[in-house]
């Protein structure tokens, strides 16, 4: 039942809005709404800026936002789980923003006013869900960011295993919510396939592919200060190692590139240990959490990325945007966002050898540099730009008229 998302020719982003729901929108979200940009803050914060350009109300509740006392005494706690990691830190954290999320949705809703909720993760999802069945008049849009499943993002940080009687619970819940959202918005066609194949009865749910964006910027001039970055959590699912040892096989080929490592977690010790044993501590850089991390992008020459699995991969069009090559393997929605030799290379997480290579390639040849440079930021600026992707998602998240006409016939 997937619902067709091109552009329609000359109706723009006000006519949407104009013949859609005119429900104020409450985007619902375990993050932050402000602090470090990661990429379901850089979507919900364009979307913000859509709205407002269309006159539509929106605005962002969060757990941070229910009662403080509340909400100090049930993180303080998760933070000492944290520490301990394990199942019970991914159980309780979370438990704890369910609780939090219903309250500070309530507090939102307590007019009654009827809302379209545009939950941003399936706990938030869940929140709304079970205000709804408490008489409250929603409409409730899902996006689905994360990496297959809520369980397997906890897998990924290695808190859980599979199979485990916590990943079965986040399992139940999936199964259990997804059924009864009013729409759900897919970043990618192979997450959608993926959430298909495992609940099949989302296939009565009205479903949108509608990519990542980022703003288009402008190319970088300026001489790069260092060779590669990456940027995402320091997480077994994030891959960092591969990089270490791509970067090690450059070297012994006579290519000593320099590597900024942006992000923090519970792989950094390991990883700089790595770093070490491998003789790289004078080219790597470990750069921590960072805000605005994208904004170091351009000061290096290309993008690499060594996630097992990827629903999209926001931080590549980061990188594509500012006219960066892009390295990253052929996984998840990846394939959607680049195509290999062309506005990067897709590699083998198991072949650190052919990676550098790979790498080579295209760094040492300036000619092809160039070309793969160009290529990317046109591809970012003629798929995944705010101008081309905003019509796209107000139709998703508000629904439209012939919606439910147009569905039977696909």
């Amino acid at each position: 039942m997937t619902i067709p998302t091109e552009v329609v020719k000359n109706r723009g982003a006000e006519e949407v809005a104009d013949t859609a729901s005119t429900r104020p929108v409450v985007i619902a979200t375990l993050h932050r709404p402000t602090g470090t940009i990661g990429g379901i803050q850089k979507h919900f914060s364009v979307l913000l800026e859509v709205a407002e350009e269309v006159g539509l109300q929106a605005d962002v509740v969060s757990p941070f936002a229910a009662p403080a006392a509340l909400t100090y005494s049930l993180l303080g706690i998760g933070k000492g789980l944290e520490k301990l990691g394990g199942p019970a830190h991914a159980w309780y954290y979370e438990r704890a923003r369910l609780l939090l999320m219903r309250h500070a949705l309530k507090k939102r809703l307590e007019t009654r006013t009827p809302t379209l909720i545009y939950a941003q993760d399936p706990v938030s999802a869940e929140a709304a869900l079970s205000l709804k069945d408490e008489g409250y008049d929603l409409e409730i849009v899902l996006a689905i960011h994360v990496n297959l499943s809520m369980a397997e993002e906890w897998v990924g940080k290695g808190f859980i295993t599979r199979g485990s009687r916590v990943y079965e619970r986040m399992v139940a819940r999936d199964r259990r919510v997804l059924p009864h959202m009013d729409r759900l918005v897919f970043v990618s066609h192979f997450m959608e396939q993926q959430v298909l194949k495992t609940i099949p009865a989302i296939d009565d749910v009205p479903r949108y592919v509608v990519p990542n964006f980022v703003p288009t910027a402008a190319r970088s001039t300026s001489p790069a200060k260092a060779d590669l970055i990456t940027i995402g959590t320091l997480e077994p699912r994030k891959n960092q190692a591969f990089l270490l040892h791509t970067l090690a096989a450059a070297r012994e080929a006579g290519h000593p590139y320099t590597l900024s490592i942006v992000g923090d977690g519970s792989e950094r010790k390991r990883l700089e240990e790595l770093t070490d044993t491998l003789g790289l501590r004078d080219a790597v850089t470990f750069a921590g959490a960072t805000p605005q991390a994208w904004s170091l992008i351009p000061e290096h020459r290309a993008y690499v990325h060594a996630a097992h699995m990827e629903s999209f991969g926001i931080v590549l069009l980061e990188a594509m945007a500012v006219g960066k090559p892009v390295f990253a393997a052929r996984v998840g929605g990846i394939p959607e966002v680049f195509r290999d030799g062309v506005e990067g290379r897709y590699w083998n997480l198991d072949d650190p050898q052919s990676a550098a290579e790979r790498l080579i390639e295209v760094l040492e040849r300036p000619e092809r540099y160039e070309a793969v440079s160009r290529a990317a930021q046109k591809r970012q600026a003629d798929l995944f730009s705010v101008e081309v992707v905003r019509e796209r998602l107000l139709e998703a998240i508000l629904g439209r008229a012939r919606g439910a006409e147009r569905a039977s016939r696909s």
